[in-house]
């Protein structure tokens, strides 16, 4: 079994409020020590600056920190897939959109099921999140079930 130590990439783009919500509840982290942190902010030159602004001005206490500021308009799909490629040089990496804000035990929760699912081939992926329905049936996502075959 790894002891996996994930970095944590925030996805920003132009929500001022929204991100620094997202970064005050980071700072409530708990179990967390050195844990890298990367913002990652998507291109919308001159218009988001200020969200280059709030970036800079945070001030990470649990270890590393660095900006990324893209090069060019990547669009929020592309910008996700992108995040996640800093997999393939820190080995794991909890992806965080702007919008959202988290637990103060969600680094934990990470870390244990990244443990977890080392050596299930199934997962590619844990999320942080509950749909509370499903959006093919509009069921209770605990109830229902949908299936994707790999073509």
């Amino acid at each position: 079994m790894i002891n996996y130590n994930p970095i944590i990439c925030v996805v920003a783009f132009d929500r001022p409020n929204s991100l620094q919500r997202l970064l005050n509840s980071l700072l409530k982290s708990k179990n967390i020590s050195d844990t890298k942190l990367i913002i990652s902010i998507d291109n919308k030159a001159p218009e988001n600056y200020n969200i280059v602004e709030i970036a800079k001005s945070f001030s990470w206490p649990f270890g590393e920190m660095e900006i990324i500021y893209q090069e060019q308009r990547l669009g929020l799909k592309e910008h996700i897939l992108k995040c996640g490629d800093l997999s393939k040089i820190y080995g794991s990496v909890i992806i965080l959109e702007d919008d959202l804000y988290v637990s103060p035990f969600f680094y934990n929760y990470s870390c244990q099921a990244l443990n977890y699912y080392d050596n299930d081939s199934n997962i590619a992926g844990i999320s942080l999140y509950s749909q509370p329905y499903e959006e093919i049936t509009e069921l209770p996502f605990k109830f229902s079930t949908c299936y994707f075959q790999l073509q």
